[in-house]
Order: C-alpha cells, then structure tokens, then sequence
C-alpha cells in the first residue's frame, strides 16, 4: 500500500501510516485502476501547449531578430535578445509549472533561476545599470528562502523528502556573495541582507527541526 499524505510504501494490512499516523485504509486498490479519460486529455493538451508555445517561440524569436538587423543602424541596440529570452523563459515556466514530476519546492528553485536570467538579460540589454543584480536577484533569494520554508513547515512529515531542496536553496541564497567578490552589484547591503537571512533561516530550522531532521543532517555531511 502507498501512503497519500507521504507517498511512502507501507507494510498490507496497516490502518495508519507509521510515518504521519494518517489512516490509510483501503487507497491501494486504487493504485490499480486505469488513469480515467479526463487525466489522458489534461495530459494530451498540456503536452500540445507547450510545443504550441516552443513554436511561438521560435516564431517570436526568428521574427523579432530579422526586425532588430534591418532597424540596427536606426536603433544601436540588441532589443531582439530580451524577445527572445522572454519567449523562451514564457515556454520554460509553462514547463515547470505544468510538470507533475517536480513538487511545489522544486517549481520554486526553478522559478528562481529562470526569472534570474531574465532579468539579467534585460539589464545587460538595456546598459547594464547593475538593477538585476543589486536588487532583484537579492530579493528573489529572499523571497525563494521565505518559500521553501514555509513549504517545507507545512509538509512537516516530508521534512525529511524536502533536505536536498533546502540545502540547494542554501546555496542559492549564497549567490549575493558572487555579486560582492566580483563587482557586479551597485551596493552590498542587499546582497548581505539576503545571505544573512539565509543563514538565520537554515540555522533556525536545523534548531527546531525533529531528531529525523538531524540525524539526516548528520548522515549526508558524514557527521
């Protein structure tokens, strides 16, 4: 039988989880019905919106570039790079976002990095005055830290599932501290800002997490 609050095998014959205590019941018969009509058509027309949206990509992308080479001479700027980069950022987050394979953890970290570009792309693109990287991808570090938090708080009984999301969130966190090494942010109270927080969280959460949670510390740190 599969749990479906955790989604953990168990032992037949158990009326509760011995992971969350939720009581199981009789779900595993379901586990051997075939997928009804509905999911194939939901599945079927996901699929054909994301190749529906990489083609309007492409398209978008083919079109914008012909136009910014006939206008280069009228405008000096490479504005056919931020279409495309948007186009392609648009089909990727419709991707993520639409995928069953990646959780809502997982979604966020890749949401992160997508919006990232992005906006570094623009900034690039625009002159470089350093906005993506002194304050959104600070900001954004914050705001997926602050996420994955209160994601990981209310699964409380996949804590344990969500370690390897928090630790690469941790280490996301950390990417203000490139934009101080190298000289790429206007000013660095907002990268500190956003490393102190992640920091402040990842200790917090290693205080009050269950002696589950440590103990997976200490086994993938070889503690």
């Amino acid at each position: 039988m599969k749990c479906k609050n955790c989604h953990v095998n168990i032992a037949d014959g158990l009326e509760k989880c011995p992971l969350c205590k939720k009581v199981v019941g009789k779900s595993d018969a379901r586990l051997l019905e075939y997928p009804s009509y509905k999911e194939i058509e939901d599945k079927v027309s996901r699929h054909i919106l994301r190749k529906l949206l990489l083609f309007l990509s492409i398209v978008g992308g083919v079109v914008s570039v012909f136009i910014n080479i006939f206008t280069f001479s009228e405008q000096p700027m490479l504005w056919s790079l931020i279409v495309v980069v948007a186009w392609f950022a648009l089909w990727l987050s419709v991707v993520v976002l639409s995928s069953k394979q990646i959780n809502a953890a997982g979604k966020a970290i890749d949401m992160y990095g997508i919006i990232s570009v992005l906006m570094v792309v623009v900034d690039s693109c625009t002159g470089f005055n350093k906005w993506s990287t002194t304050y959104v991808i600070p900001f954004l570090s914050i705001g997926l830290t602050l996420l994955i938090t209160i994601i990981t708080i209310t699964k409380k009984s996949r804590f344990i599932e969500y370690f390897g999301y928090l630790l690469t969130t941790f280490f996301v966190s950390l990417t203000p501290l490139i934009l101080i090494i190298f000289p790429l942010s206007n000013t660095i109270w907002t990268s500190l800002v956003s490393i102190v927080y992640s920091l402040l969280t990842t200790v917090g959460l290693i205080i009050f997490s269950d002696k589950d949670f440590k103990a997976e510390i200490k086994k993938r740190f070889h503690l």
